[in-house]
């Protein structure tokens, strides 16, 4: 699935529009399979998709760092069963001009 940049709705209206649609989607789902089931497809269905969102995101920053530069942890999802969800970037070294 690819999210491509359109230049009339600005990228978070797009996603907020998308999560209108998703979440009774994934209401129904968990109603019918459970939670735990419900989540798993979700999370394996949405791979895609949340790099895309990912990459839109990161080519629309202006100076945003190449690949590598940044990196990105995270332990605990509220999707999978935490009680909140931590994310942590972490700058790799700077690059001095030599």
């Amino acid at each position: 699935m690819d999210v491509r940049p359109n230049l009339t709705i600005p990228l978070l209206e797009q996603l907020k529009i998308q999560a209108q649609v998703l979440v009774p989607v994934l209401r129904a789902f968990r109603a019918e399979l459970g939670e735990e089931r419900a989540n798993r497809i979700a999370w394996r269905a949405l791979a895609e998709w949340r790099q895309s969102v990912a990459r839109a995101t990161a080519a629309g920053l202006q100076g945003s760092p190449r690949e590598g530069e940044v990196q990105f942890t995270r332990t605990g999802t509220i999707m999978r069963g935490a009680d909140r969800c931590d994310f942590r970037y972490r700058l790799g070294r700077s690059r001095t001009a030599g």
